[in-house]
């Protein structure tokens, strides 16, 4: 499952997307991030979580980081991954990590606001591996 194993592409990728971001982002995709992270926030707030209304929000939030890059390609890229991966969480229960989730994603959002690409690569990487671990240790316990 290449989601759980990395591809050199996919390593690479989304690093460097937020190098980009945080260099070539504007006030307006800041406040688009905030909206989404406080979106779902309110919908980790609700009794039965809608699990596709915060996967969609997902994706417009990496989406979002992707066109903050203004770069075509990794527009692209990003895309794939993120949706990739929410074909995963949709099968394997994460709810638990949802909060989590969340978390990473101000980070990575002060990151980029502070135009400090660095730390928000280091964010992302983190991000992901935390993810692909996650998601690998749910899928082995459904098969």
């Amino acid at each position: 499952i290449w989601a759980i194993h990395p591809t050199p592409k996919e390593v690479g990728f989304s690093p460097l997307a937020v190098k980009l971001a945080a260099e070539r982002r504007t006030d307006e995709d800041i406040k688009e991030m905030h909206y989404l992270i406080e979106q779902q926030e309110q919908l980790l707030q609700d009794e039965e979580v809608d699990v596709k209304q915060f996967m969609k929000l997902d994706i417009e939030f990496h989406c979002v980081i992707s066109r903050a890059t203004n770069n075509e390609i990794l527009k692209r890229l990003t895309l794939e991954l993120v949706e990739s991966y929410n074909r995963y969480i949709l099968i394997a229960p994460f709810l638990d990590r949802a909060n989590t989730i969340v978390s990473e994603h101000k980070r990575i959002i002060e990151a980029i606001k502070e135009e400090d690409g660095e730390k928000a690569a280091k964010i992302v990487q983190n991000h992901i591996t935390d993810i692909r671990e996650s998601l690998k240790e749910r899928i082995e316990k459904i098969l």
